[in-house]
């Protein structure tokens, strides 16, 4: 279904809380910098450039790994190696 993401990923409420804030706080950032009409060579637009996707990551990716980490196994499940 277009526009569904489906996870088996595992989120505690603060975590979720956290993460709408921080992005929330991006897209504040941004809508100021359109709002101001700041030029695309201004140093504003490098850092939200820079800093939107180190924010995603910072979002997911430590739960992303956390889920790996989970699903890791020396042994396989059925018994074979």
């Amino acid at each position: 279904m277009p526009g569904s993401f489906e996870s088996s990923q595992e989120w505690t409420l603060e975590e979720i809380n956290r993460g709408i804030a921080k992005l929330h706080r991006r897209m504040q950032e941004l809508q100021e910098s359109l709002d101001n009409k700041i030029k695309y060579d201004d140093p504003t637009v490098t850092n939200l450039e820079l800093a939107i996707p180190a924010t995603i990551e910072d979002v997911f990716a430590a739960s992303l790994q956390r889920n790996r980490k989970k699903k890791a196994s020396p042994f396989r499940r059925n018994g074979s190696s």
